[in-house]
């Protein structure tokens, strides 16, 4: 299979016959007007890009970024640079994915086209550092996440979905930040997220949860032992169309298991589903989103999912009862930048003013975060606003609340925000 660059098949139609393609934003939120840094049209490197795991097209997806977006409400803080525009540093190439560890003190990046991850340590100030260590992974991954558990002494886990040759691996990180492979699984036909459940302890390394797109459309189960090493499939059931994203819910119950929500690009839906504590999976439910769903967030307290869709330039909120039953439509919805590809929760939800949820948009290079309620409404103005680098592709809060990593794909950097002021 040809190397598949993310980014550029996220935007790609299913009219194969299409070489390029332009995105433009049909609404923007109202208020003060921040110039981009660019505006004139960008074409991205060419590639031989999968369609529809069929169709192999040689050519440019070009992509015309935002005049101007619109803003309200304050300013992330970079901590280094007067424009926002966070601490930063050079990555391997195509950064597809970021995630932080338990501790908040390290993070690890998966380079879809360079075949690697990498791990940076994140000082208490937001500083990082150049790569403690990398190490092969297989082709094109596309995903990488943490174990929940740390140990000071022993260190934790990683693992990476390698989109293009249907693996998922599991990676030790020590004390320092170094990498070593433990474990490797087939896992589907184009593994595109994984997630791993928050039930790992002493006795038990916990599940992953693999989502399959280019047409594939199933979600699977994985166990970990508590030395990273995997099993073969536990359970798999189908989804939605050319589902994008997985995330666990943040509770677990040691007698029923918990719930994963998948966002569904190419049948417009999220689903939630139950995993006991056998790993096996149960479709719970499924409520129609705006256009193409590509990621999916759990709220700190699990009774929120939000969604972001890169076609709608939206996110939305949907409540989630005990029993994991989906919002029949979303609760609220907020337009943000052109073309979002990451939703992220803030780790801190408070019984009396709610959350904050944040979303960085692709087309136009920005990180805009929201204000939500106890009801699961967001507030209309901007809580924060910051210019990311080139074509920015994941996004992660930190644990401690403080930080937000956002992996740029176009500029080959990870930044780090301060959060902890907006």
């Amino acid at each position: 299979m040809q190397k598949l660059m993310l980014f550029l098949a996220l935007l790609l139609t299913s009219d194969t016959a299409q070489a390029t393609k332009t995105v433009q934003a049909t609404k923007t939120v109202i208020a003060d007007v921040i110039k981009p840094s660019e505006t004139a049209t960008k074409t991205i490197f060419p590639k031989n890009i999968v369609v529809d795991g069929t169709t192999n097209l040689n050519g440019k997806v070009t992509i015309k970024p935002l005049t101007a977006l619109k803003k309200t409400g304050g300013a992330i803080k970079g901590l280094v640079n007067t424009d926002r525009a966070g601490t930063k540093i050079t990555t391997g190439t195509g950064p597809a994915s970021v995630a932080w560890s338990p501790l908040s003190n390290f993070i690890a990046v998966a380079n879809q086209n360079s075949n690697n991850v990498q791990i940076f340590s994140v000082d208490t100030l937001g500083n990082i550092s150049s790569a403690l260590s990398s190490q092969s992974t297989g082709n094109v991954p596309t995903a990488v996440t943490w174990s929940p558990n740390w140990s000071t002494i022993t260190g934790g886990f990683i693992a990476v979905a390698n989109n293009s040759d249907n693996t998922v691996q599991t990676f030790h990180v020590d004390a320092s930040g170094n990498l070593t492979s433990v474990s490797s699984q087939t896992a589907g036909i184009f593994p595109y997220s994984v997630a791993w459940s928050p039930n790992k302890s002493a006795t038990t390394g916990g599940f992953l949860a693999v989502v399959n797109n280019n047409n594939s459309n199933t979600i699977e189960t994985l166990s970990v032992d508590t030395a990273g090493n995997l099993s073969s499939i536990i359970s798999s059931l189908t989804t939605g169309g050319s589902p994008l994203s997985v995330a666990f819910s943040p509770i677990w119950s040691a007698t029923t298991g918990g719930l994963l929500a998948v966002a569904n690009s190419g049948s417009n839906t999220l689903q939630t589903f139950a995993v006991d504590i056998s790993g096996h999976l149960s479709l719970v439910s499924t409520a129609g989103s705006a256009s193409t769903p590509d990621s999916v967030a759990w709220s700190p307290m699990g009774n929120f999912v939000a969604v972001s869709n890169q076609d709608g330039n939206n996110i939305q909120v949907f409540s989630v009862d005990s029993s994991g039953h989906l919002s029949a439509e979303a609760i609220s919805a907020q337009i943000v930048g052109a073309v979002p590809t990451a939703v992220i929760w803030s780790p801190t939800w408070s019984s009396v003013s709610g959350g904050v949820v944040g979303a960085v948009s692709s087309n136009c290079n920005t990180l805009q975060i929201f204000s939500v309620d106890t009801l699961g409404n967001m507030t209309s103005l901007q809580a924060g606003y910051a210019n990311t680098g080139s074509y920015p592709f994941s996004a992660a809060w930190s644990p401690s609340g403080t930080f937000i990593a956002v992996a740029n794909t176009g500029a080959n950097t990870v930044q780090i925000f301060n959060a902890a002021a907006v």
